[in-house]
This record gives C-alpha cells, sequence and structure tokens, in this order.
C-alpha cells in the first residue's frame, strides 16, 4: 500500500506542477478512419483518464487537497466536453470516413467506465466538489449513459463475453451511486441488467473457466464483484454473490497462475498483475485460494487506469496467504489441462475446446511448456488491436490468432479453421506410471485436409521424465500427403543431429524425434504485440512430403540442466 500512496503523491505534485491537461485531438480518430490505428487516439484518452483517476485518488488520501481538487474540476470538465465518451473502435460510422452522429451517446465499454468513475468520484468527493461541477457530471452521465441505456436495447446486453458484464456492472454502479435506493427507476434499470449478468455468466460452464484469458477474467469478473459489492452494502442483500458457479470463476487464477505475473496465456492473453483488491474480495466472499500478493500493485499497473480497480486497491486491499497451487489441474468443460510441477520444474499446458470461443483463435489441440520462470513452446496471446484484428475476414491473417501461430500441425497445406469445430473424445488419465491426455482433432480442419482422423496424445512418462506427443492421422487419400509440424517460441531454436534446442537462462528445452526424411526450418517470423511494438518469434517446422494413408509420429521433450 505504501507504494501505491507514494505513486499517487508523486504524479500528483508532477501533475499540478505541469499544470496541463491531456488534450483528445482529431489526429486519433482521423487515423482510425483511414488506416484503423487505435493506439494514437488511446495513448490521448488513457493518459487522461490517469490524470482524472490520480488527481481523485489523492484527494480520497490528502487531508488538505485544495490544489488537487481545481485541477481535478478542470480534468472532469475536459472529460465532460469530449466528443464521445467511447472509443473510435467502438463507435458506428455512417461512411468509411466519418462517424455516425449518435457517437456522443454511443455506450461502448469506456464510455460505461467513465460514467461509472465519474459517478463514484461525484459520490465520495461529494462534499469537495463544486456544486457547478456536481451537476455537470450528472447531466452528462444522464445524457450519454442512463437516456440512451433506458432507450433502445444494446446488443452487448445479449453477449456472452466481458463486454455484458463490464458494461452493465458499470451502469448498475452509477445508478446506484446516483440514485436514491427506493428510486422506481433504480430498480428497473437493476432489473434489466440482470439479462447482461445472465448472458456473461452463460461464457461459464461448471469448471469456471474464463476462455478470453486472465486479462478478461480481471475485466468482466472484476466488474461484477465490483458491483455485487456495491449492490450488497447498500441493500443488505447477498443476490449477487450466492451463485454456485461463481466460486469456480473466482478460483481460476490460482490454478492458471505459472508465476507471479505469469499466467496461461491462452487466447487473448498477456502479461498481467492482478489487482489485490479484487483478490481479497475473491478470497473474503466466496473463499478461495487466490494468487499470492504482499501489497497493492503500482498506480500504474493498468494502462486504463480503470478507476474501479485502482480506489478498491486502495480500499480492499488486505494479507493473502501464499498458498501452493495443485500439481495437476484438468478443467473438464473448457478442455484445458495444466500441470505446474514445482518438483520437476515442468510447466505444461495443452487445450482442446473449439475455435468459436470469444477472442478465439484458432488453437485446438495446442499445448506449451517450460518451466514456472520460462516458456520454452508459448503461446503468442494478444496482438495489437485494430480494425483488421476484430474483422472476422481479416482476423486469421494475424499470426497471434490463425494455427500457424500455435503448437499444431499445418497439414497438406491446411491450417485450422474458425467456427463450431471443436476437438473430440477428449480424455485426461492419472496414474503411476504417467499422466494422458488425448484429443480427436480431424473436425477442425477442412475436407482440403483429407483427414479421415487426426488422433493427438500428450504422455507425461513419470519414469523418464518426458513429454511424448504421439500424432496419429489416417488421410482419406492412399498417398501425395504432406504433414508440418509447427512449434511456436519466442526463443530461437538451434538444430543438431536431429536434436532441437531452445536455450534459456537455467535450462533447455530438447525434442527429439526420429528422423524419417523430414526438412527441419527455423522460420523467424515478426509480431505485433499488444501494445503495437513489434517482437521476434520463431516456428521451427518438421517437413514431410509424400506421406501414406497411415500416420504416426512420436516426439520427445527433455528439460534438462546445462
Amino acid at each position: 500500500m505504501t507504494r501505491l500512496i507514494q505513486e499517487i503523491n508523486n504524479d500528483t505534485a508532477f501533475l499540478l506542477q505541469e499544470n496541463d491537461i491531456q488534450p483528445i485531438s482529431i489526429d486519433g480518430y482521423k487515423a482510425y478512419l483511414e488506416t484503423g490505428n487505435r493506439l494514437m487516439f488511446e495513448s490521448e484518452y488513457f493518459n487522461r483518464r490517469r490524470q482524472l483517476v490520480t488527481l481523485a485518488l489523492h484527494v480520497v488520501i490528502d487531508s488538505d487537497p485544495k490544489e488537487t481538487i481545481a485541477l481535478l474540476e478542470q480534468v472532469i470538465w475536459e472529460v465532460c466536453n469530449e466528443y464521445s465518451w467511447a472509443l473510435p473502435a467502438h463507435l458506428e460510422k455512417d461512411s468509411d470516413s466519418t462517424f455516425s452522429t449518435n457517437s456522443p451517446s454511443m455506450i461502448d465499454l469506456f464510455a460505461a467506465e467513465t460514467a461509472q468513475t465519474l459517478s463514484e468520484i461525484r459520490e465520495i468527493l461529494e462534499y469537495h466538489l463544486s456544486k457547478f461541477i456536481i451537476e455537470r457530471i450528472e447531466y452528462e452521465i444522464e445524457k450519454r449513459i442512463l437516456t440512451p441505456f433506458e432507450s433502445r436495447p444494446w446488443t452487448w446486453e445479449r453477449l456472452d463475453n466481458n463486454w455484458s458484464s463490464v458494461i452493465a456492472s458499470c451502469i448498475g454502479m452509477t445508478s446506484l451511486s446516483l440514485m436514491d435506493k427506493d428510486s422506481p427507476r433504480l430498480h428497473a434499470i437493476l432489473d434489466r441488467l440482470d439479462q447482461s449478468f445472465y448472458a456473461y455468466f452463460s461464457s461459464f460452464s461448471d469448471d469456471g473457466v474464463c476462455e478470453e484469458g486472465i486479462s478478461y477474467w480481471t475485466y468482466g469478473f472484476g466488474y461484477y464483484c465490483y458491483f455485487a459489492e456495491k449492490y450488497q452494502r447498500i441493500f443488505n442483500d447477498e443476490k449477487y454473490t450466492k451463485n454456485p458457479l461463481l466460486t469456480n470463476i473466482a478460483a481460476f487464477p490460482f490454478a492458471v497462475q505459472i508465476s507471479e505475473k505469469q499466467f496461461i496465456p491462452f487466447s487473448d492473453s498477456q502479461m498481467t498483475t492482478l489487482p489485490i483488491g479484487l483478490l481479497s474480495f475473491c478470497q473474503n466472499t466466496f473463499q478461495v485460494n487466490v494468487p499470492y500478493a504482499n501489497e497493492a500493485p503500482s498506480l500504474h499497473f493498468d494502462h486504463c487506469y480503470r478507476w474501479a480497480h485502482l480506489y478498491r486497491n486502495l480500499l480492499w486491499a488486505g494479507e493473502i496467504k501464499a498458498q501452493v497451487a495443485n500439481k495437476i489441474h484438468y478443467f473438464p468443460d473448457a478442455e484445458w489441462l495444466l500441470v505446474n510441477d514445482k518438483e520437476t520444474q515442468l510447466l505444461f499446458a495443452a487445450k482442446g475446446g473449439n475455435n468459436n470461443e470469444s477472442h478465439n483463435h484458432n488453437d485446438v489441440g495446442h499445448f506449451i511448456i517450460g518451466t514456472q520462470d520460462e516458456l520454452f513452446l508459448t503461446d503468442l496471446g494478444a496482438g495489437e488491436y485494430t480494425q483488421a484484428y476484430f474483422h472476422n475476414e481479416t482476423r486469421y491473417t494475424f499470426l497471434n490468432n490463425r494455427s500457424l501461430g500455435h503448437s499444431v500441425p499445418f497439414i497438406n497445406y491446411t491450417e485450422q479453421r474458425a467456427g463450431r469445430f471443436a476437438a473430440k473424445k477428449t480424455q485426461f488419465q492419472d496414474n503411476e506410471n504417467g499422466w494422458l491426455f488425448s484429443m480427436e482433432l480431424d473436425d477442425v480442419y477442412s475436407e482440403n485436409a483429407f483427414i479421415n482422423r487426426f488422433y493427438r496424445q500428450w504422455h507425461w512418462d513419470y519414469l523418464n521424465d518426458a513429454l511424448i506427443l504421439t500424432d496419429e492421422i489416417e488421410f482419406s487419400r492412399k498417398k501425395g500427403n504432406s504433414i508440418i509440424q509447427n512449434f511456436v517460441s519466442r526463443i530461437e531454436p538451434v538444430v543438431r543431429n536431429d536434436v532441437i534446442y531452445w536455450k534459456g537462462a537455467d535450462k533447455q528445452l530438447e525434442l527429439h524425434f526420429k528422423n524419417e526424411g523430414e526438412q527441419i526450418v527455423v522460420i523467424p517470423e515478426v509480431i505485433q504485440a499488444h501494445d503495437g511494438k513489434n517482437q521476434e518469434v520463431f516456428r521451427l517446422i518438421l517437413v514431410l512430403s509424400d506421406v501414406k494413408r497411415d500416420y504416426r509420429k512420436d516426439l520427445y521433450f527433455k528439460l534438462r540442466n546445462f
């Protein structure tokens, strides 16, 4: 907590000295319309949110905040003057060169978050803020959020992903902050929000896996928890924390944690720090183990500077006991396996599932392997969010999302396809000889792959500390087939006499196999990471041509010290 408070104090001192509110220029809007670039606008937008949140937090902790309040009110005024609280990427367009006239009242994730931020700042700092600025906050929230919400149905209300939860939770918290608890209008809004929460939780199965990735667990489930707590505190009613499914969802991060800031990076995940306020709430409310944390994260842990996270980090941070995750955790509904063996240092994860998940990657049958400190075969996680990244016709041109960006084979020059195509007959078993995880993958490839059956199995041999990957494919044609085994890493592999090495800081991963005429090729690739920066990654491929009807390959992976 000391670090967070010091950062708030330091940043506030800097903002007061600079006395310069972040402008939001037309250039960012034009860049999105012309090229699909989001970062230009969003860097300005989120820097202004940083100013807003930092100054408001400083007023909360400062005993004499007069100087801060003056600048805070000016920042609030500029936020209220914005063309739209929604991001350009979420605005409707009248043409390729202009946004719709309804843009100022568009409700997206960030418009709803802005309303929630302003309404709670108004609620908490009411006796510090001038009546003039309070009335402006109330007017803009009414005009931009509450009246538009009540005036028509919104697509996001029925989405089975983080949108329904975040926006509904923000509107719920905003209404709770601004309206009397006995207001009929408040209760009508809350009743309507229930359909959004129902839609959100329909994206989960009983095992509690957030298929969108850990970052979206923090986002969607975090905002839901913040709303549930506020509702419970005002009405003394545990209505929104009683669903048994919530306990499994709350336990998800603990099960998929690799190290302090690293979690299984499936889907659009990225390196993330979880808010300690949310972890404390989950531990205390749902009585689950959560990832260890001994202090509130930095003021800058979330580049969007979300008030809901930061204020509750300040308010709720408590002791979180260190726990040790289960050695093996299998999620039967999502078909994820995680092995986190501290004794051998093995970190392994693989997934079945389907190619129609929210923030989908074509990655059925994909796996990662490494240690708790370093992944040798990995998942590239989220790429840079651009206009093309979210268009169905272009999404799978990005290596992060297409199957070539995952450790799955390229069969008869055919990648996996997006849509409701899933693993079949997925099974996990563990015994004294080792664990087995297997599935059939023929449905996730199109008919152009000429596959009758594709069986993939991982077997951990306890006796030899080796992972054996077995692929068995039966083709529909007798000869002329091609198989390219594909393995993805951020480490450049070294090939020596049909053994491949990925060398890390303390260990190396070795791949051994019987060469039956495979051509071994290392392909460097450049991707745009989520922050827009270029990153070099490597694909190791084993190319085998003129394969007959039946194919079987055993590939042996071993972790070794060097």
